[in-house]
């Protein structure tokens, strides 16, 4: 080694043993934050209102992948950045989330639906929410939400069924209701604590109603799943109230079911039929290429049926799919089983 290197790499040496002996040099070293600059910093931690795009999804049930392409597509939803990267969503957000998905699930083309304006979205909503009427007295049944009046709620819906054969129970109150109940999500009259305690409510509901009737049930098996990924478990249940109103036995795999164990499910419980309830977790392409796919790998004795629940966000149905967009298709749909 030449002297000239040497002497380098000797001054560089003690220069840095220098900088950890007698402390760092005030002027090479970046300040640390003081507290209120901390608070400024968004953090998930310090800001619990945020949301991860996850609970963003899930929330709304609008799939990751596609509010990151209309992040890049449209500029819409903008996150908020943390210091390490990571989105989060507010709860403004949310709400506007909500009301696209809304709309969507109304037939209306996503890309329009990103575009609108506040007040637009809000035609298009309005314009097809006449189809759907609210119960007449709607105020009352959300205001035993918003107290968490589990008791009553239950008995309330417990009476309307026992006046209704399921059917119209389904499509009658509590289709309106939750279309009720989702409007006041969105529109911030309820909090997401009232949504997951109501939805959890009527999941326990649905259920004893069909043990209640359905276990004298001795017609042909139907299996209810919702696919991958869908973790919306409120249609299954009423899905299969309806199968077991007629006479059907349902059998459930719930939400989130990967296609290969639906489709040896299926065939193990040599089962009439199979149902699945459509979700906005995916886009049109995405869910008729699952749907073709669970449809090869069924038997073909085995009828496929997808539908009623956002079912109008599918372009088209593929080859041996029965496609239902309302709870009284799938009804009759039900009936041709028997």
């Amino acid at each position: 080694m030449d002297k000239n290197r040497f002497r380098r790499l000797t001054e560089v040496l003690k220069m840095t043993l220098s900088y950890y002996i007698s402390g760092r040099n005030e002027k090479s070293v970046r300040p640390i934050p003081s507290t209120a600059q901390r608070s400024n910093v968004p953090s998930a931690k310090k800001t619990p209102e945020l949301l991860s795009i996850g609970e963003l999804s899930q929330a709304t049930g609008i799939s990751p992948d596609t509010i990151r392409v209309w992040e890049r597509r449209y500029g819409v939803p903008e996150p908020v950045r943390l210091p390490s990267g990571h989105r989060r969503y507010t709860p403004e957000q949310l709400r506007w989330l909500r009301r696209a998905a809304e709309a969507i699930s109304l037939g209306h083309r996503p890309g329009n639906v990103v575009r609108a304006s506040e007040e637009n979205l809000q035609d298009l909503l309005d314009r097809r929410r006449t189809r759907v009427e609210a119960p007449s007295d709607v105020e009352s049944w959300l205001e035993l939400i918003r107290s968490f009046a589990s008791r009553d709620l239950t008995r309330l819906l417990r009476e309307e069924f026992e006046r209704k054969p399921a059917g119209d129970f389904l499509t009658q109150t509590l289709s309106p209701l939750l279309v009720a109940v989702g409007r006041a999500w969105s529109d911030g009259r309820l909090e997401v604590r009232h949504e997951h305690f109501f939805s959890e409510l009527l999941q326990d509901l649905l259920r004893s109603l069909r043990v209640s009737i359905g276990l004298s049930g001795n017609g042909p098996r139907v299996l209810l799943a919702g696919l991958s990924d869908d973790m919306h478990d409120l249609p299954v249940q009423m899905g299969a109230l309806l199968t077991a109103s007629k006479g059907l036995q349902p059998q459930i795999l719930g939400k989130d079911t990967p296609i290969d164990e639906i489709a040896r499910a299926a065939t193990e419980m040599r089962c009439r039929g199979v149902v699945v309830p459509t979700s906005l977790s995916f886009s049109s392409l995405e869910l008729e290429a699952r749907v073709d796919e669970l449809r090869r790998k069924l038997p073909d004795h085995i009828a496929l049926c997808v539908g009623w629940h956002d079912a109008r966000f599918m372009r088209r149905a593929p080859v041996g799919v029965k496609l239902v967009r309302e709870l009284q298709e799938l009804e009759l749909w039900l009936r041709s089983l028997l």
